[in-house]
């Protein structure tokens, strides 16, 4: 997904976040992954208004996603 310009934007005291990166286990190291308490002006500039949320190709999309939606948003195929 990174190679889609896929970020998520979220926060480590933010349970959705810690539940997000649970779903991807230890895929998740490949996600590019934005910390915002810690890099608040890029969070700021990208529009960011709540945790965790997913840019894609330059549009957000708020809230936990399913792998599937990230698939769809992201034309990153599932794997089989």
């Amino acid at each position: 997904m990174t190679d889609n310009s896929a970020k998520m934007y979220g926060a480590e005291g933010c349970s959705h976040c810690q539940n997000q990166k649970k779903e991807f286990g230890k895929s998740f190291e490949y996600i590019d992954y934005v910390e915002c308490p810690e890099n608040e002006f890029e969070c700021k500039n990208a529009g960011v208004t709540g945790y965790p949320t997913w840019s894609i190709d330059g549009t957000n999309y708020p809230g936990t996603q399913t792998f599937a939606r990230l698939s769809e948003l992201s034309g990153c195929p599932l794997p089989s």
